[in-house]
């Protein structure tokens, strides 16, 4: 399990990074949003790595998997919309 998560993490990264190369160079870039975001995703992953060390994993599973599913809903219900 621990070589799936640092294979999906890698791959977040570098799509995340061509994901900015391509707002960058379509000029969408908004230089006032990195202090906000960077520290908003410091502050998340702090507590969701502690959440995550003392919970049930069964439990914790569920959740991210309905978490996902809510996602998923909610992309393809704007997606019908449109």
């Amino acid at each position: 399990m621990d070589i799936a998560i640092a294979t999906s993490t890698v791959m977040a990264a570098i799509t995340a990074l061509f994901g900015l190369g391509g707002h960058f160079m379509a000029g969408q870039f908004d230089l006032s949003m990195i202090a906000p975001l960077a520290l908003a995703a410091l502050i998340g992953g702090q507590i969701g790595s502690r959440i995550s060390i003392k919970s049930d994993k069964a439990k914790l599973k569920k959740y991210f998997g309905f978490a996902l599913l809510v996602i998923a809903v909610k992309i393809l219900i704007g997606l019908i919309g449109r």
